[in-house]
């Protein structure tokens, strides 16, 4: 009997250990938050005109730190992007995608425009530190190998490898949705872009290596699709005939739904109007005003991209948005799950 409850008390004890520390099947050293790479399009350059710079960012969330840290020494990252509009000619110009800390050198503290690991700047924070930017300039001894496809043959690849190299490893530890690396797509005209991961030799595919010479694919956020166009009240009206004007107004629900980082909303007016388009929380607390202008009779679609009126992200979760336009007045339900 004391050797079936021995028994029992080691298997429940193996089970648990599973369950604490076996979070992330892809990683099964992995001790905390689950290795993940976000691709989350930041911000758009040069608003009012064309062409423009649309500036993703690139994100990785790590582990916990301490003894047991399951340190992060390598990055695999080939991205594939693919733009709706042929005519927008959406590319990225290998002189805004310099990578290599020669760029980070002899003055780090610079915001050095053309380097992938530059700072971002925010509307809702001044500085949006690069943790690579910052190491160059706090330790001034990077000992990390950086690579970057050239890209001036594969306009539509971005490929970068990174890699500790020496004996003085400078190892990436634990960070939520830390700013790794910085894309940016250059465009003609309004387009819907679409990155996801793909394989490019040599790293083949998107992979992480830890420490312990693990090395495994990360979760990650991919396929993301978003809308770039030169911003201002980001909504645009979908081309139509007479034969195809609205008899009445209406709100769509938005597209898609479940939606991560960004969901499109379309309306159609019958006549012009004041149209005002707002976001609300689950507490019914105002989020963001979408839209709040004079608007011509016809059918239009506005995005939102997941930030308040600061610009900062919004949590998980439920979200209302509510059209009003003279006597009209809808309001629909949508989920963001990040």
């Amino acid at each position: 009997m004391r050797k079936v409850v021995s028994f029992l008390t080691i298997t429940v004890f193996f089970l648990w250990v599973s369950v604490a520390w076996g979070n992330c099947p892809e990683d099964p050293n992995d001790r905390g938050t689950c290795d993940t790479l976000y691709v989350e399009p930041h911000k758009y350059i040069n608003l009012g005109s064309f062409p423009a710079d649309v500036e993703v960012a690139l994100r990785v969330t790590h582990d916990v730190p301490g003894p047991l840290a399951d340190s992060l020494q390598g990055l695999a990252i080939p991205l594939c992007y693919t733009s709706t509009n042929p005519a927008a000619n959406a590319s990225i110009d290998p002189n805004k995608n310099k990578c290599g800390f020669n760029d980070l050198k002899p003055n780090p503290d610079s915001i050095l425009e053309n380097s992938i690991f530059r700072h971002l700047p925010s509307m809702a924070d001044p500085q949006e530190h690069n943790w690579m930017m910052d190491l160059s300039a706090a330790t001034m001894d990077l000992e990390w190998d950086t690579r970057i496809l050239d890209l001036t043959t594969q306009s539509n690849i971005f490929w970068l490898s990174v890699v500790v190299t020496g004996t003085a490893d400078q190892r990436y530890q634990e960070g939520s949705r830390v700013l790794w690396a910085t894309m940016t797509i250059t465009i003609d005209d309004t387009t819907t872009i679409c990155v996801d991961s793909c394989f490019w030799p040599p790293s083949g595919r998107l992979q992480f290596s830890n420490g312990d010479a693990t090395v495994f694919i990360p979760r990650h956020n991919m396929p993301v699709c978003f809308n770039a166009d030169t911003g201002g009240t980001g909504v645009r009206e979908i081309p139509g005939s007479d034969d195809t004007r609205p008899k009445e107004f209406s709100l769509s629900q938005n597209y898609p739904n479940p939606f991560n980082p960004s969901t499109n909303i379309e309306f159609n007016l019958p006549k012009a109007a004041h149209v005002k388009i707002d976001i609300f929380n689950i507490v019914g607390q105002r989020v963001r005003t979408l839209v709040d202008e004079e608007m011509e009779f016809g059918n239009y679609v506005v995005d939102w991209d997941g930030k308040d009126e600061n610009a900062h992200w919004v949590s998980s979760g439920i979200y209302f948005y509510r059209m009003k336009a003279e006597d009209f007045s809808d309001i629909k339900k949508m989920l963001l799950v990040k």
